[in-house]
């Protein structure tokens, strides 16, 4: 109140002294003005008085003008007498235009000040809008807000949220646990069961220095906003922004809740899927090496004598054969489940690629004996900081892969060489290679490739190694081979290499 109070004096004493000065100077001899446009020029200070300080100030200046124009320029001179009654009517109509200038001018004041509150809050909200719409979490959002807000209004703020039993609790501030929080929540609770305003600016508990307001949409309330105040601003403005960032955080809750029961709806239903062709896998893949397994065992069993060692040893082969098969479905399984559920723990040590690459090859011996594995490994490979299992299960799908689809007799080429700082694995193959529009989906879980659908597999060795891969932060890439074939590139770089100087 003080500081207006010296405003308001301060607008008065700079309009006395301009009237004073004009009069002083409009009296000089030099002047050639005429009464008429005198009388005109006293105009000025009331449009600066209204302009700049409101109607008060421009009445002022006007009354003041016509006073000074009386007493300096009407005769008799220095007497607020007039010798001519016509002075009276032109005296009625300067008050009259000065006050309708004054009004115009005070009214285009108001009009410039609610067009300037308008951009500020449009502006805040804008702001605010576009910081909710990148966040997807609720908590990140509702941090998000309780920040913006207490930089962008300079107040502390706090957001109450109901729970699973509908007890409304403190979700986020901007500040530290307070003495009286459990007042304030009750407060809080009493906002959110009414949809009642309360505190500070409202009918109720308005002595309060916090405000509590209601987060609502036309549907439902979703919460309780409460802002503490150590200077309540008792203005229009302010009311407006509050509400109107009050509604703004009410659809943010409400977007990002919907977001989460989209996101829960795709997980449930991503679920089912995988419960549906792990089903499929199971049944079909395993019962293949099930069958061949039970069948030679069963033969070898009940006729051991009819057979000659050498029958007896393919037989065997063959049990040994699906066995390990059933073990890379079964390992496969296990990966994807570990690597959906984000139970994936790297252990990670400085390996030797070369001792990788042999104990993939070696799981894979009998399959690769019907295809001509090529090796093509560099000289002075540094050490890999990786998980040796888990790279070496990438590394056998990937082989396991090029085995599948190529052709009995075609050869396979593994190629380990370092380029550009990386370190690349490349396995390439003989077979019929995938169509442009598949190839950005060999990595994805359960895909088949439609033109080889006759491949046995569960669609899930290749999305298990760029699991593993990105695991590691390494990248794995696919590309079709200019005559035939396909070729996965492994990539290492960065600190999954070991400098010689190291």
């Amino acid at each position: 109140m003080r500081i207006g109070a010296q405003q308001s004096a301060t607008s008065y004493i700079i309009l006395t002294a301009l009237i004073a000065l004009m009069t002083l100077f409009l009296k000089g001899p030099l002047i050639p003005f005429d009464q008429v446009n005198i009388l005109l020029l006293f105009l000025l200070p009331v449009l600066l008085g209204a302009a700049l300080w409101g109607i008060g100030p421009g009445l002022y200046a006007a009354v003041m003008g016509v006073l000074s124009f009386d007493f300096f320029f009407v005769p008799p001179f220095q007497s607020l007498s007039v010798g001519d009654l016509r002075y009276i009517s032109s005296f009625v109509i300067f008050l009259i235009v000065a006050v309708l200038t004054a009004g115009l001018s005070s009214g285009l004041k108001q009009q410039l000040e609610i067009a300037q509150q308008n951009e500020r809050i449009t502006s805040i909200l804008y702001t605010l809008s576009r910081k909710i719409t990148i966040m997807d979490q609720l908590d990140q959002t509702l941090q998000s807000i309780v920040q913006k807000i207490s930089e962008t209004i300079g107040y502390r703020v706090t957001i109450y949220l109901p729970d699973e039993k509908g007890k409304l609790k403190n979700a986020v501030s901007s500040f530290s646990v307070q003495e009286n929080e459990e007042r304030e929540r009750l407060i809080a609770e009493w906002t959110y069961r009414h949809g009642v305003p309360v505190g500070r600016g409202s009918e109720m508990l308005r002595e309060m220095n916090c405000f509590f307001l209601p987060m609502r949409t036309e549907e439902q309330i979703h919460g309780v906003m409460s802002i503490h105040y150590d200077k309540f601003p008792n203005t229009q403005e302010h009311r407006r922004l509050i509400e109107a960032i009050s509604r703004l955080t009410a659809l943010a809750i409400v977007r990002a809740r919907s977001r989460e029961e989209v996101e829960k709806a795709r997980l449930t239903a991503e679920s089912e899927k995988l419960h549906v062709i792990l089903l499929d896998s199971i049944s079909h893949e395993l019962r293949t090496p099930l069958s061949t397994m039970i069948g030679s065992a069963t033969v070898l069993y009940e006729n051991d004598e009819l057979f000659s060692q050498k029958d007896r040893l393919e037989l065997l082969k063959t049990i040994r054969h699906g066995a390990i098969r059933m073990n890379r479905i079964v390992t496969n399984l296990l990966g994807m489940v570990k690597l959906e559920s984000g139970m994936l723990k790297l252990n990670q040590q400085w390996c030797d690629l070369e001792d990788i690459i042999g104990v993939s090859i070696n799981q894979l011996k009998d399959g690769l004996q019907d295809r001509n594995l090529n090796l093509t490994i560099e000289d002075d490979l540094p050490p890999v900081f990786v998980d040796e299992l888990l790279f070496e299960q990438a590394l056998t799908n990937i082989l396991s892969n090029a085995m599948k689809y190529s052709p009995v007799g075609s050869s396979i080429h593994l190629d380990v060489h370092q380029s550009g700082g990386k370190l690349n694995i490349s396995v390439s193959d003989q077979g019929e290679g995938v169509a442009p529009g598949e190839l950005s989906h060999i990595f994805d879980k359960f895909y088949r490739l439609k033109t080889n659908a006759h491949v046995p597999g569960t669609g899930l060795g290749l999305a298990i190694v760029k699991g593993i891969v990105n695991a590691h932060g390494a990248n794995v890439t696919a590309h079709n081979n200019e005559e035939k074939g396909l070729t996965i590139v492994l990539s290492l770089s960065g600190g999954l290499l070991k400098n010689r100087g190291q």
